[in-house]
């Protein structure tokens, strides 16, 4: 009889711990269901955010600039704009001065003029027009020569230099625009906190941070134009020495007497 007693009174407790593994293993499935309906939820919301990054984050970030930033994308494009002209400019004047001069040396060695003079008038260089002024002299003196020399620098000179300032103020002025737009949205702000009041300190920052969108803005602008200029006035010196050299070494070989 009390063997029996204990019998179901163990039966008993197993069935009810069974029953509690049932129970937390069935909530465990519960939770790890939640769980994965939650990252799939999320991992949805975060594909939205990254599909909408591309062009929406672009608009947002523009706007927060505000009126300032239309100017700046002027600059923006205007820079881009006259530097590429620039570029193709600058390339198509000072293409291959050393190669131009091993076609040219030998006609000037035995003194074929004619030659020579046919081979600067096909060349579209800085070096090729000033060169011709030089070899077209050849039968005068080395004085009207260098006249000839000045005034042909005197006109290419200027469309090496052409847009160059232009180029550079835009780049210097950018930062300049976005500093404006800072100063700007910063009065604006403490204006409306003046007469609104805010305890949030997470209002004046955001405030700040959207103030400061339009310095940032010139900053990225203003760097890459400044170094194209740069590289711009680097190549366009190196037209003016290559000028200098080669059409001293010309005169020296049509005047060899008058070095």
């Amino acid at each position: 009889m009390i063997s029996n007693n204990r019998s179901r009174s163990e039966e008993s407790r197993v069935g009810k711990s069974d029953g509690l593994r049932g129970g937390r293993d069935n909530k465990n499935e519960t939770e790890i269901t939640l769980d994965v309906l939650q990252n799939k939820s999320a991992g949805s919301g975060f594909t939205r955010v990254e599909e909408r990054s591309a062009w929406a984050t672009v608009i947002l970030w523009f706007n927060k600039g505000g009126l300032v930033m239309y100017p700046l994308m002027l600059a923006a494009l205007l820079g881009l704009l006259l530097s590429l002209e620039r570029i193709v400019v600058l390339m198509g004047k000072s293409t291959g001065s050393a190669r131009f001069m091993k076609r040219l040396n030998p006609h000037l060695e035995n003194n074929r003029w004619k030659e020579a003079l046919t081979i600067c008038t096909k060349s579209k260089t800085s070096l090729g027009v000033v060169l011709q002024s030089i070899i077209s002299h050849a039968g005068n003196s080395r004085e009207s020569a260098e006249k000839a020399v000045r005034e042909s620098l005197l006109k290419e000179l200027p469309l090496l230099e052409k847009r160059m300032v232009l180029i550079a103020a835009l780049g210097a002025s950018a930062p300049l625009m976005g500093l404006l737009g800072t100063v700007s949205g910063m009065i604006s702000l403490f204006k409306v906190i003046t007469d609104v009041g805010t305890n949030d300190p997470r209002i004046l920052a955001g405030g700040i941070s959207e103030a400061l969108v339009t310095t940032q803005t010139g900053l990225i602008i203003a760097i890459p134009i400044l170094l194209i200029h740069g590289y711009l006035r680097d190549r366009m010196q190196r037209i003016q020495n290559d000028i200098t050299a080669n059409g001293m070494e010309v005169m020296n070989k049509i005047w060899p007497e008058q070095n």
